[in-house]
């Protein structure tokens, strides 16, 4: 299915940056990390998509000029939404919709569904100030003490972008990142987040 062969990260440095965080960049390389279980994802149907797999409605939606510039996987903890969100980059990269991959992980620690133990994991951001410079890293963009984004949206102009957050629920002063995030989001740049709690996300 579509996103089910990894990345080789290092023959796509023009596609992928290589500053993602080591958790997030083995989903991406691993062959087969999802299987695709009836009804597991709920996702909307644009007008006319209804027969198609949730993951390629969401693949379709990020593409299309007119889709949404966000696309949020909420689920509870151990449900899988770091490995869709993957998977869904995976698929949208193979088929060279987008040409450069940033973001990473906010996941502190990750539980083996196999053996139930958790295991501790360095997160690539944790909160807005280390996120911005992060992506900043990626973009080979100098350290600044700036609190705009202007930079970063300089360098993103002209390319198409996928922008991940992972566990957003993660990070201190979410909504203050979502704002400054939704800023960087255009017609050529969208981003996928994933999280725990999606009741309570503002607009942005």
């Amino acid at each position: 299915g579509c996103g089910s062969i990894g990345l080789d990260l290092g023959q796509q440095r023009l596609a992928v940056s290589g500053a993602l965080g080591s958790y997030f960049a083995g989903l991406l390389e691993r062959d087969h990390i999802y299987t695709d279980l009836p009804e597991q994802v709920d996702a909307p149907a644009p007008g006319g998509l209804a027969p198609l797999p949730p993951l390629e409605r969401m693949a379709w939606a990020l593409n299309h000029p007119r889709g949404p510039r966000a696309l949020v996987i909420a689920a509870e903890a151990g449900m899988g939404k770091s490995t869709l969100a993957a998977q869904l980059l995976r698929c949208l990269l193979h088929q060279r919709d987008f040409d450069l991959l940033i973001g990473d992980s906010a996941k502190q620690s990750r539980v083996d569904l196999a053996s139930g133990t958790t295991q501790a994991l360095q997160p690539g951001f944790w909160d807005v100030d280390s996120c911005l410079a992060h992506l900043r890293a990626q973009l080979g963009l100098p350290p600044t003490t700036s609190t705009g984004t202007g930079d970063i949206a300089d360098r993103l102009a002209g390319r198409r972008v996928l922008l991940v957050i992972d566990n957003l629920e993660a990070v201190t002063g979410r909504d203050e990142l979502l704002h400054r995030l939704g800023r960087l989001l255009t017609r050529d740049v969208r981003a996928v987040l994933t999280t725990r709690q999606v009741e309570a996300l503002p607009a942005f």
